[in-house]
């Protein structure tokens, strides 16, 4: 694994993705108290809402940074945001169906257990497009000298 230098348009898209991510929570909180499924005065949040609370933050950061380098960064490093955008929205909404079935079976699953869940399937979600990509690579320079 080689080390590269990190831009200073990917610091500031970090940085801006940080912020929005903030904004999220501090606007979605107020919407989610409207819907009883997502929040009830006796226990807080449910599990939903806490997901659907938390969970897009590493959308937010990797579109920014995406956004605001795209111009300055190789084609390899574009890649690899584009496959975090998406694995982040893929396993944002796996995970989010995940939780419904476990609010129709009447399952509860802990605060804890719902984050580090949902973080975990965004990173296999992510692992998969990734291998897939090389893969797809792979077969594409087959035959070429690379």
């Amino acid at each position: 694994m080689k080390l590269r230098k990190t831009s200073k348009e990917e610091t500031k898209g970090i940085i801006v993705g940080t912020l929005i991510s903030f904004i999220y929570l501090l606007n979605i909180s107020d919407l989610l108290i409207v819907f009883p499924v997502l929040f009830t005065y006796q226990e807080g949040y449910s599990q939903m809402g806490y997901w659907i609370k938390l969970g897009p933050m590493f959308f937010f950061i990797f579109t920014f940074v995406y956004i605001a380098a795209r111009k300055v960064i190789d084609e390899e490093r574009k890649t690899e945001y584009v496959v975090s955008i998406k694995s982040s929205i893929i396993g944002f909404f796996v995970w989010l169906a995940v939780l419904t079935l476990a609010y129709l079976l009447d399952v509860k699953v802990g605060y804890n257990a719902n984050i580090s869940g949902g973080l975990f399937t965004i990173l296999l979600v992510y692992l998969y497009m990734k291998k897939a990509y090389i893969r797809r690579i792979k077969v594409i320079c087959r035959g070429y000298d690379v």
